[in-house]
């Protein structure tokens, strides 16, 4: 039976090889009461159809029948691994860790996490690197460069395992202390130390014979070992930091060098510490001369990390700092120069976070290692959930497990969270294609992702690089991954031309809009791919139209969208998500940016990859910054060329920026604590400035905001890192110093204030260095302000709860006479002036909304953003409050609102993709919106810029020349009778003023676009035959609704709009053509035989036939397209009963429809009967549908 379960269940070597190593083993194989766990594992049913196992109940019992709780999770790690039964934890897990005897929590929540990783659910995709399972728990690596071996310390069966890279498994084992936790190299690579930490030994082992040397009790637990170049042994532990003499094999405590003085109003940190928690680790940099550690100084949920940098030559730690929440997961930079502490990126010369890869609170697991030219940072962060440890690398895909779930959002391939959905037609993966963590690849001056490599398992403690570049060495859930990082480029790795693209139409012009995107293969190998587009909805189809759905790289991909069923204007936003089962990396997904405005609508769209969160003017050489958040760079736009030029690479999260000279920019990086300092003629940062010596404030981190510049002072913002969704908490106000390079918190906010503010904060200054103002809020969203005077250097003003429902608008005069906050504006004392007042002035009717959603001052003059849909532009004179423009904008401006991200849209509003969800999260509050505090800039000069959905939107509020197009009802006219009875397909003529230049349409099908202008009919535009500045004609769509519809012509040359105008619109609206003849009102008949006008002089006859040409007769079949000629064949006849009198008589109709080759004029073909009425003006009637022609004034025709 149990030869049976091992052929069922032992499908390949790797699975088998496991457990053939237990039952090989002596420790093992000869334990009373094994052979019957082993037989209660054969006779587990098959897997699929298996109960989960309950972790604490299994343990629990076997603990009970005196086993350790070590030697129960051995056992149901081995019933599940060979059952492949899921893991269920539960709240009684905690009875067993209170058990004596014991192992530690950190090793059974490692060996837990290492059953669960066989039964979470992920993409499916192709992965980079190969899994090496390891019976038990790897809990530290180290690599052999002499040898080609990895040494693996396995906490759970007491030894040391060797990887041969070469031969690619596991070669062999060494005997260790209990419970390994922690190895190091001696520097001429023929000792390997290892920190047991359950026997409070140090164990040696002989690297050239492979065996166990001495083993040194040090009196206390070692955590973590470490080597510098010196040979000596330092050892983190309960103990505290100590060092080993391995001649005398005595322990003696390493000095610690007195913190550094913080500046006024930041706490001190005690000058030793003591390790009295299982969490440590030590690094040693590549050179050998620094080793850099991680402690926890009191035990429990909360407490602060101990960060310090031990200097080998010297023996003493150099410097240290307090850090709330940072993992024991350690590396350092070839130089030393920089290290990495769980997500946090550190300088070791200040200890300040240069920067950060996610959220420090959520890092629980993972690793990272640098690259041997220090460029680069591998690093892989999680906490067992989809999101939040690590910030997502393209965040729009959603086949990403590091992305959070967005609701209501319809994921190609039907796949779920984790992980995303399947490449669509492929079969179901097996295990090791299955994507459950991501390696990315950062920037390693600021950590900006560059890459995300997919991994079929997490990472748990800890990567390492082999010294010449080509592979990482990392511990997994399974126990070792190999991958090979120098072959990048013999692996497939998708990459596209572009992730932003825009669409653009207007109410002019509904034609199907087109962008073209390379799909490439930046890696090597064959590369196929498929296309599709995410939807907000499993039951709205999108307009997003792709030329392909599936190809091989390098391929076209042309992106279409189809205006025709757009009512919403502004900025639709979709996301085409590209899958790959050869590449290795997550694919970047492309937005959709669908842009639907009118012609009167006034701006430029300028696309931009990333997120752009501020912007700053530099009128003297005619740019515009742009901090793009995501990106980690400066855009630098180009006023002259309307262009971007090349960016500037600044830190970690650039979010606000400000220009403390004509030739220095300061820029503000929320992900770390220092500022980059940008040359602008040189056009690159040449500086960063750290937020003072380290400790910096408490021990949590503070991180900069929003900054501004006086005459006097440099002053910004700072708070504390929130979680996803959350108000950060309360904050303070810091001062930075060029000339000294330091920042440092001031002392109060005036007399008796203490430096406090709310956490959601905004700094604006006065141009001329006049003032600051300084808006917060807490979770009331009551806005205090206060204004800092550079000449006392304090806060002379307070004004408590000024602005209510603050949300982030914030702007300042020129001179700092004037301050806006939201609509509230305020004089240079912040006295209250009065409000920018919402207005219904556009042509096109829209309600007053009272949200401001930008706001800038220049020159006496404010531009405000006021919301609604579409957005509009107002400008107001500051001295009056008067309004003297607005105008409507083509897209939304750029705010942070989490709920909308990723979210169905909310009825009659657009679909939005941008931010993600995960970065709003970041930035923004759960149901809350926040406006970007300089995301409108006004030059004065009649220009605006605001960040927008797609980018950048450029507006000129200059005045157009010319008028707006203007005519009444009366004035819309059927054009064969000209009185105003009209129906769908009616041929019309529009009677007014300044409607449009004179015209004719080349040919057919005719168009909708003519003398610059269009004429909509409902918002669709109509096609068009002649225009003129008194009169247009068109032809009605068939299609049209016969109730009443509203006509607009727009000028796309002026970009003016007229009012819209009502008719009336019946089924059919019958008339005869005319013509004049000598003065007469003459019927467009024509003689069947020779196609000559009937008149006086050659008038119709008995039995012969006539041809009469008219209008409104109704609908046809087959129907024909708007604009488009009739055919002749098929001929579209009429539907409706057609009956014609001449002179009172009726006359039999032969045939009725559309004549062939024109457009919208029927023909009615009739026989000249004997009873007819002769005459020379008989008047010509049309009934159709059981509606007449007019009778009075109606066209006159001959028959004798």
């Amino acid at each position: 039976m149990l030869d049976n379960k091992i052929v069922c269940c032992a499908a390949t070597a790797d699975a088998g090889a496991p457990l053939q190593k237990v039952m090989d083993d002596p420790k093992i194989g000869d334990t009373p009461g094994w052979p019957a766990f082993l037989l209660r594992a054969s006779a587990v049913e098959s897997p699929l159809q298996s109960a989960p196992i309950r972790a604490e109940q299994a343990i629990w019992s076997t603990v009970k029948r005196g086993k350790t709780a070590r030697r129960a999770l051995r056992e149901v790690e081995f019933v599940a691994y060979i059952s492949r039964r899921p893991i269920i934890l539960g709240n009684g897990l905690m009875q067993v860790f209170s058990v004596p005897q014991t192992r530690r929590l950190m090793v059974l929540l490692s060996s837990l996490a290492t059953l669960l990783s066989f039964f979470v659910s992920a993409a499916y995709a192709a992965n980079i690197g190969t899994v090496v399972p390891v019976l038990g728990t790897v809990a530290d690596l180290i690599y052999d460069s002499a040898r080609n071996l990895v040494y693996l310390a396995n906490a759970s069966r007491n030894e040391v395992d060797i990887y041969s890279v070469g031969e690619r498994r596991l070669v062999g084992s060494i005997a260790t202390g209990t419970l390994p936790s922690s190895l190091a190299l001696s520097p001429d690579l023929t000792t390997l130390y290892v920190a047991s930490a359950g026997s409070n030994t140090i164990n040696t082992i002989n690297l050239n014979s492979r065996q166990r040397g001495n083993d040194y009790n040090i009196g206390s637990r070692p955590d973590a070992v470490a080597v510098g170049n010196d040979g000596k042994v330092v050892i983190l532990g309960t103990g505290g930091l100590q060092r080993l003499d391995t001649t005398t094999g005595s322990v003696s405590p390493v000095p610690v060098s007195p913190p550094p003085t913080p500046p006024n109003g930041l706490q001190n940190i005690p000058p030793v510490f003591i390790n009295t928690s299982a969490f440590a680790s030590l690094v040693t940099t590549a050179s050998g001369n620094l080793i850099i550690g991680r402690s926890l100084p009191n035990a429990g949920g909360g407490a602060a990390n101990r960060l310090f940098v031990y200097e080998v030559a010297s023996g003493v730690v150099l410097r240290s700092r307090n850090v709330t929440g940072v993992a024991s997961i350690l590396s350092a930079s070839s130089d030393g120069s920089r290290f990495m502490a769980g997500p946090l990126l550190f300088d070791t010369q200040t200890l300040t976070i240069l920067g950060r890869t996610g959220n420090v609170l959520n890092a629980a697991s993972g690793g990272s290692a640098f690259s041997v030219d220090g460029n680069s940072v591998y690093a892989s962060f999680n906490n067992g959930a989809a999101c939040c440890a690590q910030t997502p690398i393209n965040p729009l895909n959603p086949n990403n497990p590091q992305n959070p779930a967005t609701p209501g959002v319809t994921i190609p391939g039907g796949g779920g969270f984790p992980g995303g959905g399947i490449f669509p037609g492929a079969p179901g993966a097996a295990q090791s294609q299955q994507t459950a963590a991501v390696l990315q690849i950062l920037r390693s001056s600021s950590l900006t992702p560059q890459l995300g490599l997919r991994l079929s398992e997490q990472i748990t403690s800890k990567i390492i690089a082999s010294p010449d570049g080509q592979n990482l060495f990392a511990t997994s859930t399974s126990g070792l991954m190999v991958i090979p990082i120098g072959q990048l480029n013999n692996v497939p790795i998708l990459d596209v031309s572009s992730t932003n693209v825009v669409l653009s139409r207007d109410m002019c012009n509904r034609t199907i809009a087109t962008a073209t995107v390379q799909i490439r293969n930046i890696g090597g190998g064959r590369m196929t791919f498929a296309a599709s587009v995410n939807s907000t909805s499993p039951t709205v189809t999108t307009p997003v139209i792709l030329s392909q759905r599936s190809g091989i790289a390098p391929a076209t991909l042309t992106i279409s969208f189809d205006p025709r069923t757009v009512a919403v204007r502004g900025t639709s936003q979709y996301v085409v998500v590209l899958v790959s089962p050869e590449a290795v990396n997550i694919e970047p997904a492309i937005l959709v940016n669908f842009n639907f405005r009118d012609v009167s609508d006034r701006g430029t769209i300028v696309p931009v990859n990333g997120l752009g969160v501020d912007m700053q003017m530099d009128s003297g050489r005619q740019r515009l910054y742009i901090a793009n958040y995501t990106l980690g760079q400066v855009e630098v736009f180009s006023l002259e060329s309307q262009t971007f030029l090349s960016p500037i690479r600044v830190g970690n999260r650039p979010l606000s920026m400000v220009m403390v000279n004509p030739s220095t920019l300061v820029v503000a990086n929320f992900g770390s604590e220092n500022f980059s300092v940008v040359d602008l003629d040189a056009m690159q940062e040449v500086d960063q400035i750290s937020m003072g010596p380290i400790p910096l404030s408490t021990i949590v981190p503070l991180f900069p905001r929003y900054i501004a510049a006086s005459s006097n002072a440099i002053l910004f913002s700072v708070s504390p890192l929130p979680a996803a969704g959350v108000l950060p908490g309360n904050g303070q106000i810091w001062q930075l110093s060029l000339l000294t390079r330091s920042a440092f918190p001031r002392l109060d906010l005036g007399v008796g204030a203490t430096n406090a503010i709310g956490g959601r904060n905004v700094l604006t200054a006065a141009a001329d260095g006049s003032g600051i103002l300084i808006a917060d809020a807490g979770i009331t969203q009551n806005a205090n302000l206060r204004l800092y005077d550079p000449i006392s250097d304090t806060f002379p003003i307070l004004r408590f709860a000024a602005v209510p429902q603050f949300r982030g608008v914030a702007a300042a005069g020129s001179d700092g006479s004037s301050y806006v906050v939201e609509n509230a504006v305020f004089n240079s004392v912040l006295g209250s002036q009065g409000f920018l007042a919402s207005a219904a002035g556009l042509p096109i009717g829209q309600a007053a909304s009272a949200n401001a959603f930008g706001v800038a001052v220049a020159n006496n003059l404010a531009v405000r953003v006021q919301s609604g849909t579409p957005q509009s532009l107002q400008r107001f004179n500051l001295a009056t409050f008067q309004q003297d423009i607005q105008v409507s904008l083509p897209e939304q401006v750029m705010d942070i609102t989490p709920a909308q991200s990723g979210a169905n849209a909310a009825l009659g509003a657009a679909p939005r993709q941008w931010p993600p969800r995960v970065t709003a999260l970041e930035i923004g509050v759960n149901n809350q919106t926040q406006i970007l505090p300089h995301g409108v800039i006004f030059d004065g000069n009649n220009n605006v810029y605001l960040l927008s959905w797609s980018g950048l939107t450029v507006v000129s509020l200059a005045q157009t020349g010319g008028r707006a197009p203007s005519f009444q009802a009366s004035g819309v006219v059927n054009t064969s009778t000209h009185n105003r009875q009209i129906s769908p397909g009616s041929l019309i003529s529009i009677l007014g003023s300044n409607l449009a230049d004179a015209a004719s349409a080349p040919g057919i099908p005719l168009p909708r676009l003519l003398g610059g202008v269009c004429v909509t009919a409902n918002e669709m535009a109509i096609p068009l035959i002649n225009t003129s500045p008194t009169q247009i004609d068109a032809q009605l769509p068939p299609e049209l609704a016969t109730t009443r519809v509203t006509l607009t012509v727009r000028s796309q040359r002026l970009g003016l709009v007229s009012p819209g105008v009502s008719i009336p619109v019946s089924l059919s609206s019958p008339g005869a053509f005319s013509l004049d003849v000598n003065g007469v009102k003459t019927a467009a008949i024509i003689h069947g035989a020779d196609f000559a006008l009937v008149t006086p002089d050659y008038p119709a006859e008995r039995d012969e036939t006539l041809i009469l040409y008219a209008a409104g007769l109704g609908p046809v079949d087959p129907g024909v397209a708007a604009g488009e000629a009739a055919s002749a064949d098929p001929f579209s006849v009429t539907r409706e009963s057609i009956q014609v009198t001449i002179g009172g008589h009726p006359y039999p109709v032969l045939w009725s429809g559309l004549a062939p080759g024109m457009v919208g004029i029927y023909q009615i073909n009739l026989y000249v009967p004997g009873d007819r009425t002769e005459g020379d003006d008989l008047p010509v009637v049309i009934t159709a549908g059981g509606a007449a022609s007019a009778t009075d004034d109606a066209p006159l025709t001959a028959v004798h």
